[in-house]
């Protein structure tokens, strides 16, 4: 474990996220300790196709804590018409509409 976060403190991702050319999904729980709210909102800044989604009341491991949560993330993303919530009011790249984002801060 430590020898992986050494590589990620030499080798920051975030230099590489605008070559991403799929659509992604960013999904976090809202409690999560690991990774803090502004990174989440950085990287769904820099992903040229990102959405952002945070799981109410989840911690680091929201795939298995609320893997229905992620599943329902997951198939609205590939949906035709996909509505993402986009918790942090500096993201403003695909953020849904216009009603969810306001409700959502």
């Amino acid at each position: 474990m430590y020898a992986t976060l050494c590589h990620s403190v030499r080798n920051p991702v975030e230099e590489d996220l605008a070559q991403v050319a799929a659509p992604t999904l960013v999904v976090a729980g809202s409690r999560d300790p690991v990774v803090p709210p502004a990174w989440r909102c950085q990287v769904t800044r820099l992903v040229p196709d990102a959405r952002q989604v945070d799981v109410p009341g989840a911690a680091h491991n929201v795939a298995t804590t609320a893997p229905r949560q992620v599943a329902d993330a997951i198939r609205a993303l590939l949906s035709p018409n996909p509505e993402m919530v986009v918790p942090c009011a500096s993201a403003t790249r695909r953020s849904g509409p216009p009603e969810a984002a306001s409700a959502a801060s």
